[in-house]
C-alpha cells in the first residue's frame, strides 16, 4: 500500500490466514504513544465490514466502530478503495493505523517551468500552423516518518 514502510511497520495477524478483533487492538497499541493523538484509520470497506461484524448482536465483544462508522476505536476511519479486500488471503495489506500527515508528505517543487513549443504538429505529423506552450511541474510524494504509522498484513 505504502511503498518505502519500513518492514517493522508492518505487524502481521495472530492467526495464519485468520483476522480477528484481537488484530485491530494490537495494531493499535504497536503505534508508539507519540503518534496516537492524531491517529486515523484506512481500509477498503469490505474490511471495515469485517470488523463491524466482530461485535454482532448478543455478542460479548463491544462495538469497534461508533453508530455511523466513521470512527473505529474513537479515532477517524476513511475508505481506501485500492487496500485489500480480502482479510483472509496471505500477504495482504489490510489495515494501517497510525499519524498519516506525520508520515507521509507530497511535496510540489517551488515554480511552473514553460517552454514555448514554436511548431505543434498534428495527428498526421504535420504542422497545424500553431504555437504551443509545455507547461511542467515537479511533485513527489514519500514516506518519511514510517515509524508514525503500522500497516496489519495476514500471515
Amino acid at each position: 500500500m505504502i511503498a518505502g514502510l519500513a518492514a517493522s511497520s508492518v505487524i502481521d495477524t495472530a492467526g495464519v490466514g485468520a483476522f480477528v478483533a484481537d488484530d485491530v487492538y494490537g495494531l493499535e497499541e504497536a503505534v508508539p504513544p507519540r503518534f496516537q493523538p492524531r491517529g486515523n484509520w484506512i481500509s477498503s470497506l469490505s474490511v471495515a465490514n469485517v470488523i463491524h461484524r466482530f461485535s454482532g448482536p448478543g455478542g460479548t465483544e463491544p462495538p469497534l466502530f461508533n453508530e455511523d462508522r466513521t470512527r473505529l476505536l474513537g479515532k477517524p476511519w476513511s475508505e481506501v478503495s485500492v487496500m485489500a479486500t480480502d482479510p483472509t488471503t496471505s500477504g495482504q495489506n489490510i489495515l494501517l493505523y497510525g499519524d498519516l500527515s506525520a508520515a507521509y508528505r507530497i511535496v510540489d517543487r517551488i515554480g511552473l517551468s514553460v517552454e514555448l513549443v514554436p511548431h505543434v504538429f498534428g495527428p498526421n505529423r504535420r504542422p497545424t500552423g500553431e504555437r504551443g506552450l509545455y507547461a511542467y511541474w515537479r511533485t513527489g510524494g514519500a514516506v518519511v516518518v514510517d515509524n508514525a504509522v503500522r500497516m496489519l498484513q495476514v500471515q
